[in-house]
């Protein structure tokens, strides 16, 4: 079929501000045949009333209602049960997606015979900008997921019949992406990366803190759930101990070398431990991102407008763990390495 319809998932929860941004950008795209299944999660805001209104400008928006407060993984399953389309694309409320972003990937889907296609992104922190993944055309392998998530939902384009018979994990409040396009792989359907920004994502400064118990059991479940396929799971103990690492959930054993106990519930603790324990050369403890609210004072003395920038940068990084996205909040946390 040359002009398929294409349905558009956008799970939404307290985005008055944002959402008529992100519902223009879908309409306004250069191609057409599309419907745009927004679902509310519960919002306690005028985000529903802001989708009303556009909605009675372009029918091809329908908005549906959660009954509760269920997650971005619920909310996205239950509007891909809604879809009519043979593809599927997803969009966050916040974020925005450039004009051609699904003409040329449904070009690119058709062209090479791939199930998805997913491309960059394009963070925007006030005027800071940085692009996410940096790589080349090509299919992505298994390895290369395993070893870090570099797909982001807004950015893909793909069969539909994919994400019917591969749901979103609702268990999971965090990485519920990465594993999911790790079960899409698993399962031999070829995902293509495209080298070219589709979607911008926008950052506030206003956000909720970080919460590292529930990344921390979100990492648990995920050695729980891949516990009979050994090979996968060490990989991915061996990523996420590297990225609690990085995020700072994982530090550096004090100096005066006294015991340090795990923050969190003991389960959860003994876990990320053996993570730790399986790389020695790694001298780690766990700690909890809320308990790190004195950070390290910078390398050198800042402007006023760098302290509003570095404040914004650890904002986000906090929002976007919140979040669970963990590879976005690590390529924030180098450029925060830059000022502090």
């Amino acid at each position: 079929m040359e002009n398929p319809l294409i349905s558009v998932v956008v799970p939404m929860y307290n985005r008055e501000t944002t959402i008529e941004r992100c519902l223009l950008s879908i309409i306004n795209q250069t191609y057409k045949n599309i419907e745009v299944i927004v679902v509310d999660d519960g919002s306690q805001d005028n985000s529903v009333k802001v989708v009303e209104a556009v909605a009675e400008k372009d029918t091809r928006i329908k908005l549906f209602t959660m009954e509760k407060n269920s997650g971005v993984a619920a909310a996205r399953n239950y509007g891909i049960q809604q879809v009519k389309g043979g593809y599927l694309a997803f969009l966050d409320s916040d974020d925005a997606w450039r004009p051609e972003k699904l003409e040329k990937q449904l070009k690119i889907l058709q062209g090479k015979g791939a199930d998805a296609v997913f491309s960059s992104f394009l963070t925007n922190i006030g005027d800071k900008q940085m692009k996410w993944p940096i790589a080349t055309n090509g299919y992505i392998s298994m390895n290369t997921l395993l070893n870090g998530n570099v797909i982001s939902p807004t950015t893909v384009l793909g069969k539909s019949d994919i994400w019917k018979n591969i749901p979103f994990d609702c268990r999971l409040e965090m990485y519920e992406d990465w594993i999911q396009m790790l079960d899409v792989l698993e399962q031999g359907y070829r995902i293509y990366f495209f080298d070219e920004i589709v979607t911008d994502v926008y950052r506030q400064s206003n956000s909720i803190s970080c919460d590292a118990l529930k990344i921390v059991t979100a990492a648990k479940y995920i050695m729980q759930r891949y516990e009979k396929k050994k090979d996968i799971k060490e990989k991915l103990q061996e990523t996420l101990t590297r990225e609690f690492i990085d995020l700072g959930i994982i530090k550096k054993k004090a100096q005066n070398k006294k015991k340090q106990k795990a923050v969190g519930h003991p389960k959860d603790a003994r876990m990320i431990g053996q993570m730790v324990r399986k790389y020695p050369e790694r001298k780690e403890t766990i700690a909890a991102c809320e308990n790190k609210q004195n950070r390290t004072a910078p390398k050198k003395q800042l402007s006023p407008e760098m302290v509003q920038l570095v404040e914004a940068l650890k904002a986000n990084i906090q929002v976007l763990l919140n979040e669970g996205k963990t590879e976005e909040a690590r390529m924030l946390l180098e450029e925060l390495k830059k000022y502090v």
